[in-house]
């Protein structure tokens, strides 16, 4: 293991780095985390450990969650490379442990991973394998899997992490497949359907991307929209489970702390970036867009050539104040007057082609 806050500008061709973040709580969640990329089928791997502590954390805390995360990350090192990397500025989001993970790559490929999740024993080899048949590839990403917990009355008790003795953390077996499906490039502006655990970047001496530490939530988005849209990154789907996603019952995973009010301010500037900026998107990525964000329409009112390109600037806004309309349709219909607002809405759209009657009105 090694422990370092330096930049290691030696790129090792082949090796794939997995950052991981972590503020030391649910340690036995880390250490299964841990063990699936130990696990991984491709050899060359290593994992860049994040600790970045509580803002309010005294030194003495720290250092001896640092010493806790030694003693876990010593216990593997014969399986895996782990470089444990300390946040000693002041935490403001979560992108802040990112950007420090990034300052010490050493590998061709990046992936990153939560620390109550895991990767499947494949995902490394195949994610890897696509972007190695295609050198101009940058990003493949596979399907995540969700797993949510067995409401069971177990407990799992662990010597190292005292916050676990009160929490039960057995998962279904019933899988479903959660997030994983080819990429659009219209509709990934409104929608982040590549989660966190799912892909792997090449990145060569140049790379100089970063996450920005203004957002507290989305930061992964924002991220992949820099990577896909600015800095134009090839990327490509491949349809293979790579990842599990896990949702518990006690709610502490992913954004448990975080408010509505967090979250809309974060996704508003995310949002901004988006309207200052003009994107070249195809006539196949509009149909399908639309496919997904609207009804069924005539064959005849799809958009013809999906060689057509089109500048998106206006197109934005209109699908955003449409999804508005529908939720606003969809409170009133729960009112005493829906059902009759909604046969309105059904006469509306069976009659808009052949009248110019507004039943709204």
């Amino acid at each position: 293991m090694q422990d370092t806050d330096g930049k290691n500008n030696k790129m090792i061709p082949g090796k794939w780095n997995i950052l991981m973040r972590t503020r030391g709580e649910n340690l036995f969640l880390l250490r299964e985390a841990l063990y699936s990329v130990a696990i991984q089928d491709y050899p060359n791997r290593s994992v860049i450990l994040l600790y970045h502590p509580e803002d309010d954390a005294s030194q003495k805390s720290v250092r001896s969650m640092e010493t806790r995360l030694k003693e876990l990350c010593k216990r593997i090192e014969h399986m895996l490379e782990v470089k444990l990397v300390t946040s000693h500025a002041k935490v403001t989001t979560r992108s802040t442990p990112l950007n420090a993970g990034l300052q010490n790559l050493d590998g061709e490929f990046v992936s990153f991973l939560d620390y109550d999740d895991i990767f499947y024993p494949s995902m490394g080899t195949v994610l890897i394998g696509a972007l190695e048949e295609d050198k101009e590839l940058r990003i493949a990403y596979g399907n995540s899997m969700i797993v949510r917990q067995a409401r069971v009355p177990l407990t799992y008790s662990d010597s190292e992490d005292t916050h676990s003795k009160k929490h039960t953390y057995l998962y279904n077996q019933f899988i479903f497949k959660g997030y994983g499906e080819e990429f659009n490039k219209l509709k990934f502006l409104f929608d982040n359907y590549i989660p966190f655990n799912t892909y792997v970047l090449r990145i060569d001496q140049n790379f100089d991307a970063t996450f920005d530490e203004r957002l507290d939530i989305a930061e992964d988005w924002d991220f992949l929209l820099n990577l896909i849209y600015d800095k134009k990154f090839p990327i490509k789907y491949v349809d293979f489970n790579v990842s599990e996603y896990r949702q518990r019952n006690d709610l502490t995973h992913s954004f448990r702390t975080y408010t509505k009010k967090r979250r809309r301010r974060s996704r508003k500037l995310i949002y901004k970036k988006i309207h200052d900026h003009e994107y070249l998107i195809s006539g196949h990525d509009v149909n399908e867009t639309r496919s997904h964000f609207m009804p069924e329409q005539d064959p005849e009112d799809q958009v013809p050539t999906p060689q057509t390109s089109y500048t998106i600037g206006f197109a934005i806004r209109i699908i955003k104040s449409y999804l508005i309309w529908k939720i606003k349709n969809a409170k009133r219909i729960l009112t005493r007057k829906g059902p009759v607002y909604f046969m309105r809405i059904i006469l509306y759209k069976v009659t808009k082609y052949i009248s110019k009657i507004n039943p709204f009105k």
